[in-house]
């Protein structure tokens, strides 16, 4: 890394590489070079591959008081943003036309946001009291309520949009833990170390879970009824050995020379071993199960990587099965295709056996996957993909996919139709003959927890919307 003046600041140069013991260059990563400002703050964000080409730029503007008021990422997708005068985002407008506008609550300078909405459409709305701590919480039209007791900044009472009601007891002394809480007459209580204030035990119905630490604050053991679960760590904090409920001992080695790698660990008969290239990056994951000692069984995997460190290519190897899987991207780091081929033994290719790509709209979301080879995937109804379209809202709702198969295709029509709340997914239209049924509906509690699936199943839960529950639809 190397550092120079240039007209309106300064110029970062930054990568990674490994010389030998002659100052030889064996090993490195392309360049990522940063303009910075007067402000310290960067102009430019450039990165360059290692024949001294430009390869992505990202820009930065900002206003008089050094705010940033315009990024410009690699492929000209373009983000404002609008302060108020105490230096708060209020509105910020994405790539693709959406705009996000907050409003503060008037009381104050703090970042207390009481609204939100993405092109005029609330999405959720909050209040605060004169002390800054929140008195009520909107979300799809439902209001949850806390209360507060004098001198406290955590709420002493939670009152559910479903009408449920939580109640939490502190000790001052403690912070902001909880040592009780109560929700529909089950009662938990929490303990803490005295000197540290981790949590020591915690019962509820029944239930209690008791832990122990090492001095160095890293859990030694962590118990439930007459189960636990035992762990042991380096003095640099690296865990040595984890053993399970069940007896089962899991244990890691390192290499302390090299930063502290992990270069092998071990569960019973099932061993993996990791090494790594010169700029530490994983290059081998070799994995050996000898349960059965007569026909033990070996799974090698070889990484590779680009200049920018991201992974471009891993061999498998099962047994003397090879497959490799070689992966690229684009400007922005986003994956436009991935490649899986089987290899005989001397790593030529036999057979592509799933040929996928990948496009993006201009917030980075999925609109177009497609896929060739003898292993396609399969949609829920058992069709081989070819093709699928997404289509998105201004809330990155889906509203639309359409997949192709063979010389027929099938819409998935996506509805949310709760006025309160227009990310709730309320039910699904498909138009192919294999959809079966042509349309799901999904229902949910005055907490917004799902509460009928797409098989309609049934879903309850308690009063902290915990799942407690699933039952099979009726026949």
């Amino acid at each position: 890394r190397w550092t120079a003046d240039w007209q309106d600041g300064v110029v970062t140069t930054s990568w990674r590489q490994f010389t030998d013991s002659a100052g030889e260059v064996i090993k490195a990563t392309g360049k990522s070079v940063t303009l910075v400002n007067k402000f310290e703050k960067p102009v430019q964000e450039q990165r360059w591959n290692l024949a001294a080409a430009l390869v992505s730029t990202h820009f930065y503007e900002y206003d008089g008081l050094g705010r940033t008021a315009k990024e410009t990422d690699a492929l000209s997708n373009v983000t404002l943003y609008t302060y108020d005068a105490y230096a708060r985002v209020v509105q910020t407008d994405l790539p693709g036309g959406a705009v996000v506008v907050r409003s503060y609550a008037p009381h104050s300078t703090q970042d207390l946001p009481v609204s939100i909405s993405v092109n005029t459409i609330e999405l959720g709305a909050q209040t605060f009291d004169g002390l800054g701590r929140m008195c009520s919480s909107v979300t799809g039209g439902r209001c949850q309520a806390y209360e507060y007791l004098p001198g406290q900044t955590q709420p002493s009472k939670v009152t559910k949009a479903g009408g449920q009601v939580v109640e939490y007891r502190y000790n001052p002394l403690l912070g902001e833990e909880p040592e009780k809480r109560f929700a529909n007459g089950e009662e938990a209580t929490y303990t803490y170390d005295l000197k540290n204030a981790r949590l020591d035990s915690c019962s509820e119905a029944g239930l209690s879970l008791t832990r122990k630490y090492f001095s160095t604050g890293d859990i030694q053991s962590e118990t439930q009824g007459v189960h636990s679960m035992v762990y042991n760590y380096s003095l640099q904090g690296l865990i040595l050995g984890y053993t399970d409920v069940l007896g089962n001992t899991q244990s890691y080695h390192y290499d302390f020379e090299r930063g502290g790698r992990i270069v092998s660990t071990k569960l019973g008969l099932t061993e993996s071993i990791f090494s790594y290239d010169e700029l530490g990056q994983t290059t081998t994951i070799t994995t050996t199960d000898t349960t059965d000692s007569a026909n033990p069984l070996a799974v090698s995997i070889n990484l590779h990587y680009d200049e920018y460190g991201r992974e471009t290519e891993r061999v498998f190897d099962l047994n003397g099965v090879k497959q490799k899987l070689v992966q690229r991207y684009n400007a922005v780091d986003n994956l436009v295709q991935r490649e899986l081929t089987a290899l005989d033994i001397d790593g030529n290719v036999l057979e592509v056996l799933r040929d996928e790509a990948y496009e993006y709209d201009a917030r980075a979301r999925l609109t177009k996957y497609t896929c060739l080879g003898s292993q396609k995937p399969v949609d829920p109804y058992g069709n081989l993909i070819d093709e699928q379209i997404f289509r998105f809202d201004h809330l990155d709702n889906i509203t639309r996919v359409r997949t192709s198969f063979g010389l027929e295709s099938n819409t998935a029509a996506y509805y949310y139709e709760n006025d309160d709340d227009p990310v709730q997914l309320s039910r699904v239209t498909n138009t192919h003959a294999s959809a079966v049924p042509r349309e799901l509906i999904l229902d949910y509690d005055a907490n917004g927890n799902l509460i009928v699936d797409e098989c309609g199943r049934v879903l309850k839960y308690d009063d902290l919307s915990r799942l407690i529950s699933v039952s099979s639809a009726a026949p």
